[in-house]
């Protein structure tokens, strides 16, 4: 961790990031956390394995901050982070963010949390010269790339990033096809991962067998 002049730096994983803010002393206020822009998309079946996701989670939950936050990602053109059109899609994506912070300002009129306790916000902007507005979604069940190793040395394997699979179906409503269409999504998140309703009575009936046994 280093100072510079507008705060600290800290060479981490994204969540190991928050866990430095809460334990500082004195421990900083926060409102919010913005976590990202990240460096490619993260949608669908990707969401689970963001460090940019889960840098917001974190931040949501007990283990973190407990505050609002926002992860936020965009695909870049040639995968270049350092190119001119490349800071061109990042400066498109801080607006986004900036236009959703001030919308939730707007809503809760600074009256309480900008997002109920817990939840955190999925935010992919496209890279697409038709940006088509904003949608909310359902986290889809297809992606937009997708990860392979290879073995480049014996006992030695990298990960290799590729486009998602021709001829993927994207459900309707999801966010990657959302996505693809050219919308950013938002997706929200719940820092708790309880799956929610019939399934919990599902999996005690299930399991009863199981429970049943000191």
């Amino acid at each position: 961790m280093t100072k510079h002049e507008l705060g600290l730096a800290v060479t981490a994983t994204p969540a190991s990031t928050i866990m430095v803010a809460v334990g500082m002393q004195p421990r900083p206020v926060v409102d919010l956390v913005v976590s990202g822009t990240n460096h490619g998309a993260n949608v669908g079946y990707v969401t689970p394995v963001s460090g940019t996701v889960g840098a917001a989670l974190i931040a949501a939950s007990g283990l973190g901050l407990g505050v609002p936050a926002i992860a936020v990602s965009t695909d870049l053109p040639g995968r270049d982070p350092a190119s001119d059109a490349s800071a061109v899609q990042l400066r498109r994506a801080a607006r986004v963010a900036v236009r959703l912070i001030a919308a939730l300002e707007a809503a809760t009129k600074g009256k309480g949390p900008l997002l109920p306790p817990g939840v955190v916000l999925n935010a992919n902007v496209p890279l697409t010269e038709r940006h088509l507005g904003v949608r909310i979604c359902r986290q889809g069940d297809s992606g937009t790339i997708g990860i392979t190793y290879q073995e480049k040395q014996p006992g030695r394997f990298v990960p290799q990033i590729r486009h998602a699979p021709e001829g993927q179906t994207h459900t309707p409503g999801s966010d990657t096809a959302a996505f693809r269409s050219g919308y950013t999504t938002i997706v929200p998140l719940r820092a708790d991962y309880t799956a929610e309703g019939e399934i919990l009575g599902a999996m005690r009936e299930r399991l009863s067998s199981a429970l049943s046994e000191p």
